[in-house]
C-alpha cells in the first residue's frame, strides 16, 4: 500500500472513531442533563471546523444517530409492552393507555425542551407526568414493578432510565 493510501487511510480510521466518541460523549452528556441544543451546536460547529467539514453535514448525521436510537428505544418498549399483554399483566387497552400517556409525556417534555425551559422545569414536567402515570397505574390496580422494563429499574445510580413510572429521561433527544 502506498504511504499516501496509507495515511489517507489511517486519516479515514481516525475520523470514524472521533465522530463515533464524540456521538458517545455528546448522547452521555445529554442523557445525565449535561446536554443543550446550544452545547450540541458547539460540538458540531468544533468538529466541523476541526476536520473541515461542512456544519449542516455534521448536524445531519447527529439527527440521522439520534432518530436511529429513538427508533430502537420505541421499537424496544412497544415489544415490553407487547409481551406484558401476552403474558396478560396489561389488557390490550391499558397497554393503548399506557403507551399514549408516554408519548404524550415525551411530547411535552420536548416542546419544554424546545422552547428553552431549564433543566429544573422540565424535571418538574417529568415528575408530574411520573406521578400521572403512577396514579393511572395505581386506579388501575397495577404495580409499576410488574410493568416496567427489567433494565430500567433503578439501583440508588444513573439517571435518564426507565424509573417506577415507565416515563423516561429523554433529554438525549434535546
Amino acid at each position: 500500500m502506498s504511504k499516501a493510501k496509507n495515511i489517507t487511510q489511517t486519516a479515514g480510521i481516525s475520523l470514524a472513531v472521533l465522530v463515533a466518541s464524540l456521538l458517545a460523549v455528546s448522547a452521555a452528556s445529554a442523557h445525565f442533563g449535561g446536554g443543550n441544543n446550544e452545547q450540541q451546536q458547539e460540538r458540531v460547529a468544533e468538529l466541523a471546523e476541526r476536520f473541515n467539514l461542512d456544519e449542516s453535514e455534521v448536524e445531519s448525521y447527529f439527527e440521522e444517530k439520534r432518530a436511529e436510537h429513538e427508533a430502537e428505544r420505541e421499537q424496544k418498549r412497544a415489544e415490553h409492552i407487547a409481551s406484558l399483554v401476552e403474558a396478560g399483566t396489561l389488557t390490550q387497552e391499558q397497554a393503548d393507555e399506557l403507551t399514549a400517556m408516554r408519548e404524550a409525556a415525551h411530547e411535552e417534555v420536548k416542546a419544554l425542551r424546545d422552547s428553552g425551559a431549564n433543566r429544573d422545569e422540565v424535571k418538574a414536567l417529568m415528575d408530574e407526568n411520573r406521578a400521572e402515570i403512577k396514579a393511572w397505574a395505581d386506579a388501575q390496580g397495577l404495580s409499576l414493578d410488574d410493568i416496567r422494563p427489567e433494565h430500567g429499574r433503578r439501583h440508588g445510580h444513573g439517571h435518564g432510565h426507565d424509573d417506577d413510572s415507565g416515563v423516561e429521561d429523554d433529554s438525549a433527544e434535546s
